[in-house]
């Protein structure tokens, strides 16, 4: 087994075509947060290749060329916030990482928009907040300073989704310095279901990726690939609505 880390201005693709012929690879998982990859490129690779990733899987190549295992962000993006609008929220702000057309962070943000449609609640620019360049686009210290940056607008919110858990994090740090009590005064909610979110105080609401299962399912999907035991395929999963601390209704 070969681990290769891609730097964020580096072509995975073109990683895994030098790896491939350097380690005589017999298979390739990708875990990348884009999905748009070059057709040519993609036939060069001489080993079977499956995408696993959180949502974000091709979507300008034949499927009929690769496997994928993922996450339909958008529909579990919007999942989220039809929770936060059943709960009386309609000023629902949210922290946009990585909001480029291909990316993970864009699905997210489209589910948002989804579910705000499907109400007929407007959306307003204010409360759509872009995290910082150059500090990693899903870190606590993004969330931090983003919060602080949409808090500084003056836009009134009752509720703040945050596209990643670690964002939430730091969103939480920075709501309480504001002054602001999470959920009494704003309600946080955010997305991956890592383990760190469920011991903050509040412990965060947020969608829950089936990461284990993804992982053993790639690795079983790829293997039989590889042995010739079954042809491409292309598994989408659900996400689990963890509700906890950090949400709540809105009391008239």
């Amino acid at each position: 087994m070969e681990l290769s880390h891609i730097e964020s201005d580096e072509d995975e693709v073109d990683v895994a075509q030098k790896v491939v012929k350097e380690k005589r690879l017999r298979g390739i998982i990708f875990l990348g947060g884009l999905f748009s990859h070059s057709e040519e490129k993609l036939k060069k690779l001489t080993v079977p290749f499956v995408f696993s990733t959180a949502g974000a899987i091709p979507e300008n190549i034949s499927r009929k060329q690769y496997s994928s295992i993922s996450v339909d962000d958008r529909r579990e993006s919007a999942r989220m916030v039809e929770y936060l609008i059943g709960q009386g929220h309609t000023k629902i702000a949210i922290l946009v990482a990585e909001a480029l057309e291909e990316s993970v962070g864009r699905l997210r943000l489209e589910g948002y928009c989804d579910a705000l449609r499907a109400h007929g609640i407007g959306m307003n620019p204010e409360l759509i907040c872009q995290t910082e360049d150059g500090l990693g686009h899903f870190s606590m210290e993004n969330g931090y300073l983003t919060t602080k940056k949409l808090l500084a607008r003056g836009e009134p919110f009752t509720a703040l989704y945050a596209v990643a858990d670690a964002l939430a994090i730091g969103a939480l740090r920075a709501l309480y310095e504001a002054g602001l009590r999470v959920p009494q005064d704003i309600s946080l909610a955010g997305y991956d279901g890592i383990d760190m979110a469920s011991y903050t105080v509040p412990s965060i609401t947020t969608m829950r990726q089936p990461v284990e299962e993804m992982a053993k399912d790639t690795t079983r999907l790829l293997f039989d690939i590889i042995s010739k035991k079954t042809k491409h395929q292309h598994i989408t999963y659900g996400a689990e609505l963890l509700i906890r601390e950090s949400t709540a209704e809105i009391l008239c």
